[in-house]
Formats: structure tokens, C-alpha cells, sequence
């Protein structure tokens, strides 16, 4: 919490909030925009099963709505590949 990020494929942001197994809060800026957004990711815990939840807000436009959802989309599918695979 409160230190500055950049990820190999050029992410920055800031993270504002973490607590542990249960949600982190940042600032979140592709390399690609001009803006940056607010990204929060819940882990949410119900007897055996686990929701993650990804908001992420002060998107300009359709377009950065559409990008971050394909991307989410993907990160979240090689999550299940990753956990299918060791189980």
C-alpha cells in the first residue's frame, strides 16, 4: 500500500488500498492512454467457493470499456487455465 507500480508491459499506477485476501484499490494507467483509472479486485469468499470481482472506473469511452474487458477477460481465463492445471 502506498507505493508506485509499473508492470513489464508498461502498467503504472499507485496502490491505494490493500487488504489481505480481500480487495486492493489503485490507480491503474495503460501505457497507451493519456488518462488513469481506478481499478479495485474483491476476493470475495463463500463456504467453497470464491468470487473475484474487477471494477474499474474512469474509463473515457466505449473503447477503453471494451479494451479492459477483453484484457480482464483474458487475465481471468489464464487464472482458470493456471488453477485447472494444478488440481
Amino acid at each position: 500500500m502506498g507505493k508506485n507500480f509499473i508492470t513489464e508491459s508498461g502498467i503504472t499506477g499507485f496502490v491505494r488500498v490493500f487488504n489481505p485476501n480481500s480487495h486492493v484499490r489503485m490507480s491503474w494507467k495503460s501505457k497507451s492512454w493519456a488518462n488513469t483509472s481506478t481499478l479495485q479486485i474483491r476476493i470475495i469468499k463463500l463456504e467453497e467457493k470464491t468470487t473475484i470481482a474487477i471494477h474499474q472506473e474512469k474509463l473515457l469511452n466505449l473503447g477503453q470499456r471494451d479494451e479492459m474487458k477483453k484484457y480482464w477477460t483474458e487475465i481471468m481465463g489464464n487464472l482458470i487455465n493456471s488453477i485447472n492445471g494444478n488440481i
